[in-house]
């Protein structure tokens, strides 16, 4: 992109750039920010692809916010008075530089059309990559505790595009406990073929998933005082469950969740928020 921004420039023929941003430098919960951190060169070089780009496409509000923060102002947002008015103005879509997309992959919902309506099996996945900021050791604790389900870590195996689009076809449910994620395509993909996301409250899942597909990310912040609490949620839970049995329709992910409420009642805390199971678990492992 610097190569045709400079050949542009010095033909001077008119071209007009469009950069997707995925992650970078700039988000602390990524590997690149991890590994490669806040040094200048990586810092200036995506600054340089942003100016760079005529248009920048990100997908949610909370990726636009973190990459103007720690990019553009370095982390240093009390340093510059205009900060909250000039994010609000970006936010509005008032900076051209700045479009927010939303999701920008519709195309999946053709390519996946076949791995639909396939026959399902007590399957739960963890879809993503096997790295810290995914947190896949939440994900083997909850295989401990429902041994009754299969939980595959698809990372785990060396599958072919098919193979993991037939496991996701399959999968009851794909979870997410993860700490960074700015679009989120694998829980979008198992949505697509009828697997049940569960993801966190936070990052770009608080904008792009409904509401009942997200747990609550205070309980990340050891803030467990009942929403909703465990107590009730089971119980609406036997409700739906004793209908299903009624019209003869069977609810397993539900009765899945049933066990893990259960396993939170013997540990004395059914009357906190249905979220403290999270914590049930850390302390059952150690953590």
């Amino acid at each position: 992109i610097i190569n045709l921004k400079y050949m542009s420039e010095l033909l001077g023929i008119p071209v007009v750039t469009h950069g997707l941003w995925h992650a970078g430098s700039y988000d602390p919960q990524d590997f690149l920010g991890r590994l490669v951190g806040d040094k200048p060169w990586v810092r200036n070089a995506e600054k340089s692809f942003f100016y760079a780009f005529d248009h920048n496409y990100f997908a949610t509000d909370f990726h636009i916010e973190m990459f103007n923060r720690e990019l553009l102002n370095n982390g240093h947002t009390v340093e510059n008075p205009w900060y909250e008015e000039e994010l609000k103005e970006i936010l509005a879509g008032e900076y051209p530089k700045f479009v927010r997309t939303g999701w920008p992959m519709e195309y999946m919902q053709d390519t996946l059309l076949m791995y639909k309506n396939m026959p399902k099996r007590d399957l739960i996945l963890f879809p993503h990559r096997i790295a810290p900021e995914k947190q896949v050791e939440i994900f083997r604790d909850l295989k401990h505790w429902l041994p009754q389900y299969e939980f595959v870590v698809c990372q785990d195996q060396q599958l072919t595009k098919n193979e993991y689009h037939n496991l996701l076809g399959e999968a009851k449910m794909v979870f997410s406990a993860n700490l960074q994620e700015t679009l989120g395509i694998s829980w979008y993909e198992g949505a697509i073929v009828d697997a049940i996301p569960m993801v966190p409250d936070r990052l770009s899942y608080s904008e792009m998933a409904l509401d009942t597909f997200k747990y609550p990310s205070k309980a990340f912040s050891g803030d467990f005082t009942p929403g909703f609490s465990a107590r009730l949620a089971s119980k609406d839970l036997q409700l739906a469950q004793e209908l299903g049995d009624q019209f003869g329709v069977p609810l397993a992910t539900g009765a899945a969740a049933r066990e893990m409420f259960t396993l939170q009642q013997t540990q004395g805390r059914i009357d906190e928020d249905w979220s403290a199971l999270l914590d049930v678990l850390e302390r059952m492992r150690k953590v």
